[in-house]
């Protein structure tokens, strides 16, 4: 074969923009190459050796039949050379006479005419078959040896074009499911992060509404009896005092959880004064907090605001009580439409790949993040603190 025919073959076939087109360019190729009026490419599709006929190539002797578009169905002499890997090169009456020929079937009267057969398998590189090409009636003569020689290299060239296509169509059809279930999770984590938040907020409205006001009456309750207690009853004073003391730290107590629950200071202040108000507050427990972010944060989308003040908080909180950090650092930025917030603490750390000591503090942190489309990251190890950081987008991708 001309050096300069496989070249400008293999050109084509390499620059079709699909499967399909990269068929037809074979079968016209090799019809055009080793002069044929009839040329078929199919692939093997089943078991039993059924053939999906994917491009056909017929001259103008035979434009009748360009029609004709029945598939084969795995019974054919074609089923030899896709078993055996094997070409096979036979004239008009050598066909006919072959164990294998079975006619064309149900089909034969629609069928064109052949004259001569020649067939060479597609074959990938690990020996699967993957089809056939097949020539027949040649313009002048029978087939030869060098037809059949011809015929192998542009099959080869075409069974790596083959897998190549296959390849990358199951390469995209491996990315369309990856991003089909990250959307579904990036769904669930909304859904899931929006449920509890709203859960938190019921329970401060509840907590602060009705359980703190029924409380500050019983200690309303508590201080008229004192008031009406009499002299001789001081010891009884004395006690009431102290339960009234009580109830006015738990009331306290739970205004401070309410609040926890349903920051006010976020909807009211902005991410960053609501930041640097939780650290105050977490300063009291003996830990340094320092905040490093400007002070002209925009405000950002409502679940975008929540969600870096939650992640804040539970870091801010696992350093406080579990790491025994006595420095901690929170750093806020906003850039190029991405927020990105970093934890680092001086406390104990831990094993990170033991994923059994995440706990469902960590867990958390990476649901708000997938929910907003974000990534979430922890760096820690034993002994040499924990460094937690959030990236997400200023406004959260919709789910």
């Amino acid at each position: 074969m001309p050096e300069r025919a496989l070249t400008e073959a293999l050109l084509l076939i390499a620059a079709a923009p699909d499967q399909a087109t990269m068929m037809q360019v074979v079968t016209e190729q090799v019809r055009a190459i080793i002069g044929a009026h009839q040329s078929v490419t199919s692939l093997t599709v089943s078991d039993d050796w059924a053939q999906a006929i994917t491009a056909t190539s017929l001259s103008d002797k035979y434009a009748a039949w360009r029609t004709y578009d029945e598939l084969p169905d795995g019974s054919g002499i074609y089923n030899v050379v896709c078993k055996t890997n094997r070409a096979m090169r036979m004239t008009q009456r050598q066909l006919e006479r072959h164990r294998a020929w079975r006619g064309f079937g149900a089909s034969g009267e629609r069928h064109p005419p052949m004259r001569g057969w020649l067939a060479v398998p597609l074959v990938a590189a690990d020996g699967r078959n993957l089809g056939l090409i097949q020539l027949s009636d040649k313009y002048e003569g029978d087939f030869t040896a060098k037809d059949e020689s011809t015929l192998a290299q542009l099959a080869r060239l075409a069974s790596i074009a083959i897998e190549k296509a296959a390849a990358e169509a199951a390469l995209q059809a491996a990315l369309r499911t990856a991003r089909h279930q990250e959307q579904q999770l990036h769904r669930l984590a909304q859904q899931l992060v929006t449920a509890r938040e709203d859960e938190r907020k019921r329970l401060g409205f509840d907590l602060h509404d009705n359980v703190c006001q029924e409380l500050i009456g019983i200690a309303i309750m508590v201080s008229a009896v004192r008031q009406r207690l009499r002299d001789d009853e001081a010891g009884r004073f004395s006690e009431l005092a102290r339960v009234g003391e009580y109830l006015n730290a738990l009331v306290e107590h739970l205004r401070q959880l309410a609040g926890d629950l349903r920051p006010m200071q976020l909807r009211d202040l902005g991410l960053e004064a609501g930041l640097r108000s939780l650290a105050e507050g977490l300063s009291a427990t003996g830990s340094k907090i320092g905040i490093v972010a400007p002070r002209s944060v925009p405000r950002l989308g409502d679940a975008t605001e929540v969600a870096v003040y939650r992640v804040a908080q539970e870091a801010l909180l696992n350093a406080v009580r579990h790491a025994g950090a006595s420095a901690i650092t929170l750093t806020l930025s906003v850039v190029d439409d991405r927020v990105c917030l970093e934890v680092r603490d001086d406390g104990c750390g831990f094993d990170n790949e033991n994923q059994s000591l995440w706990g469902v503090g960590i867990a958390s942190m990476r649901e708000r993040a997938l929910a907003l489309g974000g990534e979430f990251e922890v760096s820690t190890t034993p002994g040499a603190g924990t460094v937690v950081r959030l990236f997400c987008p200023v406004h959260p991708q919709s789910g």
